[in-house]
């Protein structure tokens, strides 16, 4: 059993890159579609999270990438991790842990170890 103030899984770094639709995100009056955020920085320790969101994969932007951008830039910012689940690092793993914001595979580049 966990001690109620521990961290169960501390799975979020920053850098990774998460794919989660727009309505699993609290977007509900737009058209819900699929988005990569970016994990900027987070904190267990303040349970504290930013988030930024990123350019749709082959340059396809609708309304709704914009409207949400437009959130990120200017609402985002004002919000705590007692009232927004974008920025509390627990919330946001809740999402990670039911499936509703998958991991995107992270590129391991090789070093050619030629000549």
């Amino acid at each position: 059993m966990q001690a109620p103030n521990s961290n169960p899984i501390q799975s979020l770094a920053s850098g990774q890159r998460y794919r989660v639709n727009s309505f699993d995100l609290g977007f509900i009056n737009v058209h819900p579609v699929d988005l990569l955020v970016e994990v900027k920085t987070v904190c267990y320790d303040t349970h504290e999270l930013e988030l930024a969101p990123l350019p749709a994969a082959g340059g396809a932007v609708n309304e709704t990438h914009v409207q949400v951008a437009q959130w990120f830039r200017e609402s985002y910012p004002t919000r705590s991790k007692d009232d927004c689940l974008l920025k509390n690092a627990l919330a946001f793993e809740r999402l990670v842990e039911t499936g509703a914001a998958t991991p995107e595979k992270l590129r391991v580049v090789t070093p050619y170890a030629g000549s």
